[in-house]
Parts: C-alpha cells; sequence; structure tokens
C-alpha cells in the first residue's frame, strides 16, 4: 500500500505542528520555573536584608543607650565645675541688656506677646539688673 505524496506531507506537517507545541510548551514551563526560582530568590535575599537591618538597629541602639549614659554623665560636670571658671567677680561685671531680659521672661513664661516681630537695633545700653549668682 502506496501513501500518497500529499498524505505524506500533511501527515509531516502534523507532526511538525506537534513538535512545535511540544517544544512550546516546554519553553513555557522552563520560563515558567526561571520565574519562580527569581522569585524565590528575591524573598529568600529580603529575609537576609531584613534580619541584617534588624541586628544593625539592634546595636545602634545599645550604643545610643550607652552615649545617652556618657552625655548625662559629661553634663553634670559641666553643671559642677561652671563655678570654678566663672568667679564670682566675672559674673558680676556681666550686664544684660533689657532686651534679652523681655525676650528670656517672655519665652520663660510661654508667653509669646513679649517676643519682637523682627530683629532690629539693641533696645538700649545694659540694664541695671544683676545676675543672680553674686
Amino acid at each position: 500500500m502506496e501513501i500518497s505524496l500529499s498524505t505524506k506531507l500533511l501527515i509531516g506537517g502534523a507532526y511538525s505542528a506537534l513538535l512545535i507545541t511540544i517544544g512550546f510548551g516546554a519553553a513555557w514551563h522552563l520560563k515558567e520555573l526561571d520565574e519562580k526560582a527569581a522569585l524565590l530568590d528575591a524573598v529568600q535575599h529580603k529575609d537576609t536584608v531584613v534580619t541584617a537591618q534588624q541586628q544593625v538597629t539592634t546595636v545602634a541602639a545599645e550604643a545610643a543607650v550607652v552615649h545617652q549614659v556618657e552625655i548625662r554623665t559629661v553634663t553634670q560636670t559641666i553643671i559642677k565645675k561652671v563655678p570654678i571658671y566663672v568667679t564670682k567677680k566675672d559674673n558680676a561685671r556681666c550686664a544684660i541688656g533689657p532686651g534679652f531680659v523681655l525676650l528670656h521672661n517672655a519665652a520663660a513664661g510661654g508667653s509669646l506677646s513679649g517676643l519682637p516681630n523682627a530683629a532690629g537695633e539693641s533696645d538700649a545700653g545694659p540694664s541695671s539688673l544683676a545676675s543672680p549668682q553674686q
């Protein structure tokens, strides 16, 4: 039994189409596998980065606590030593301007009404107010 040429061509075309379809399906499946592997790598990398960030944050927080203790100690030492460096005589010679007195009192009292609107010239010369540490 002899198969005609047109039948052979038809079978060959169908076979080729089948091979192309199988190849395309396999390629599509490999592409999906690559995408899933890339996604898994990205998730693992994100977890690694988050863990490293948490460790850095913990170390930084511990260092900040240590530095805060050092800052408090240094500040207390400076406050204790101010009377050594600023004598009563020097303190008595320090004149305070009335503009500063108004500004300081307004700020200390929480009132904004005593504050000037803009920078300007000095209100006057030094006041007759004595500094508190005489």
